[in-house]
């Protein structure tokens, strides 16, 4: 038994099922059959954070992408995730998927993916090294980090491109698993409320649905994406506000909008983002509440091995949102400067500080420094 499958066996807190990690040593065990059509890469950091409401701590994490590629046709992936903070370890099966090519307007792929609300969300992983800022839009956090949004669905996705004359389309729809809340109780009587992706059942009976399309123009340094998504939000056990649900229930009905672009000039990058989200209140029967979520990111190549990075996000809703309120989401401003510095190619060292300004006045506005050394192995 080598290294990882111990891991894997000793971990307390793995999410995956059987089915899962038979798709991922399957994968694994593929990828050494012809190295010409295998790819593992293997990325990590560790990240520090120092606030002025809470201690300091620190998060470290190694992540594990391979691919392979049965013929022209047929391809499988895999990412698997460890982490170590605050005296608990975490292992994860984050994503795999298989995909068949039908032609180049048309694939069909099976499995656990991301989802395609945001640009961050398609374009990069795990892997922080791909991205320039030491962390992501803090309403684009992953289920695990807090996040409150559809980030992972297990499920189908079918996607193609089409070219113009001047310019290239392409296609996503997803048929997948909704998301689910879950209560967490402990021992001392509190509770915490968080959004799991369901990542043991390949299907479930209730299904996140999402359409898009992104436009690259040929002759254009911009390129666009617009999607629109929708699922009911499940509960199995859960007890809140004198409410009590004790079987499987549609507690939120949600729609989501999102539009981005990015920008790459010569010495430039530019991503935007626009989440428009509609709530319908089911638990409360309390009505349809509008929510909306931002960020702008300049990124400016001082030289060949630094950038300045640039950052503000936002998060707004109604302070009558039970959706929000059940899971404690604080409505806030996040503006971040940051400096990331790569030695050779494969290594790189990120420095930020961000300030978070909340709307309700009685939570205090903080301010965090924080530092990732984070590392890529082709």
């Amino acid at each position: 038994m080598n290294g990882l499958q111990m891991f894997v066996c000793k971990s307390k807190n793995v999410r995956a099922s059987i089915l899962e990690y038979l798709i991922l040593f399957f994968c694994l065990s593929c990828s050494s059959v012809n190295a010409s059509n295998r790819m593992l890469q293997v990325f990590g950091d560790i990240t520090f954070k120092d606030n002025n409401s809470s201690d300091k701590n620190w998060k470290a994490t190694l992540d594990v992408f391979g691919a392979y590629q049965f013929d022209q046709d047929n391809t499988a992936i895999v990412e698997i995730v460890a982490e170590k903070f605050s005296g608990e370890s975490r292992l994860e099966l984050e994503r795999w998927w298989f995909k068949h090519r039908f032609n180049d307007s048309f694939s069909a792929s099976l499995g656990r993916f991301h989802t395609p609300i945001s640009y961050w969300n398609k374009k990069f992983h795990h892997g922080v090294n791909l991205q320039d800022t030491v962390d992501r839009p803090f309403y684009l956090e992953f289920e695990d980090d807090n996040g409150f949004l559809p980030i992972h669905v297990v499920g189908s996705k079918f996607s193609g491109d089409f070219w113009t004359k001047n310019s290239t389309i392409s296609y996503e729809v997803f048929l997948a698993n909704n998301q689910k809340i879950e209560q967490e109780k402990f021992v001392n009587g509190n509770s915490d409320v968080v959004v799991s992706p369901q990542p043991t059942n390949l299907f479930g009976d209730k299904i996140f649905t999402s359409l898009g399309f992104s436009v690259n123009p040929h002759k254009s340094p911009l390129q666009f994406s617009i999607y629109a998504s929708e699922q009911p939000i499940t509960a199995d056990e859960l007890d809140y506000a004198g409410l009590s649900v004790v079987d499987p229930t549609v507690i939120f009905d949600q729609r989501l909008l999102s539009f981005d672009v990015f920008g790459r000039w010569q010495t430039i990058d530019l991503i935007a983002e626009y989440l428009r989200i509609e709530t319908k209140d089911l638990l409360f029967n309390s009505g349809t509440f509008e929510s909306s979520a931002a960020y702008i990111q300049f990124t400016y190549k001082l030289n060949s091995t630094g950038k300045l990075i640039l950052r503000t996000a936002s998060l707004d809703y109604s302070d009558q949102d039970p959706y929000y309120q059940l899971l404690s989401v604080e409505e806030k401003q996040r503006n971040s400067i940051g400096y990331k510095h790569n030695f050779k190619g494969f290594f790189d060292i990120k420095l930020q500080y961000s300030r978070n300004k909340f709307r309700d006045i009685s939570i205090r506005n903080d301010n965090e420094l924080l530092m990732q050394v984070a590392f890529f192995i082709p």
